[in-house]
């Protein structure tokens, strides 16, 4: 556990066994046209539909069907109808939404077939996504599908516990192996893209010397806390 795995998801899940992870956790492609690294987003519409099915059909066997899938709300009924048993929850842009014919489209889609490990809304209105251009406060990587971190975050924190493994076959920057460090789970992933995984690999590093940081400074405090009543 915790790797990248280089190369087609479509090709490494099935070597994955059954039930050997947790949660799956996925931002897939949207077939809309993105300028991915190396992988074609503009797929004849038959042809994205077996891929979707593939891919989720192998996740749903490796995680014994414990699924939560970050989509775009164009595609929530096609994701859906593979997902009967998901519950929707709703992300709401916080910047005016993209436009399609006479809408604008405003809102993201959570597939989730897991319990939470508490009570939670179904609406969520305070998370910022890469395409809010301003609002949106985090680091940023060459990667048109990146998703936000602290979506991510909340997403593991609500959906698995510690030391739990959690999936991601369309790792791209590494977002989820981020998320997945910081709040001790364990990761695994794919990823098509040798660019995308140097990234997600540089990310992760520089997650654990953060870490390494925080937790010699929570040492240190420790320690001055359990000396200080001693004399000099």
């Amino acid at each position: 556990m915790n790797k990248i795995i280089l190369g087609n998801c479509l090709d490494i899940l099935p070597t994955i066994p059954n039930n050997s992870v947790d949660l799956v956790f996925t931002d897939p492609p949207y077939n809309r046209h993105k300028q991915y690294d190396n992988y074609d987003d503009n797929l004849p519409y038959e042809e994205y539909q077996v891929f979707v099915e593939t891919f989720l059909s192998e996740c749903k066997r490796i995680s014994n069907n414990r699924l939560v899938i970050f989509i775009g709300s164009l595609l929530i009924k096609q994701y859906w109808d593979l997902i009967p048993d998901a519950k929707l929850i709703i992300i709401r842009k916080g910047a005016i939404g993209t436009p399609f014919k006479d809408y604008y489209y405003q809102f993201f889609g959570l597939l989730v077939n897991v319990p939470p490990n508490m009570q939670i809304y179904d609406l969520w209105t305070d998370i910022r996504m890469p395409g809010e251009g301003y609002y949106y406060r985090e680091e940023r990587y060459p990667n048109p599908g990146q998703t936000a971190l602290a979506l991510v975050e909340r997403v593991i924190d609500y959906y698995s516990k510690e030391d739990d493994v959690i999936l991601d076959p369309f790792m791209g920057c590494g977002t989820t192996a981020v998320a997945a460090k910081k709040l001790n789970r364990r990761y695994l992933g794919c990823e098509i893209s040798p660019k995308y995984c140097r990234i997600a690999e540089e990310r992760l590093a520089k997650t654990d010397a953060v870490q390494l940081s925080i937790k010699q400074h929570h040492e240190q405090i420790e320690f001055l806390s359990t000396t200080s009543h001693l004399k000099v």
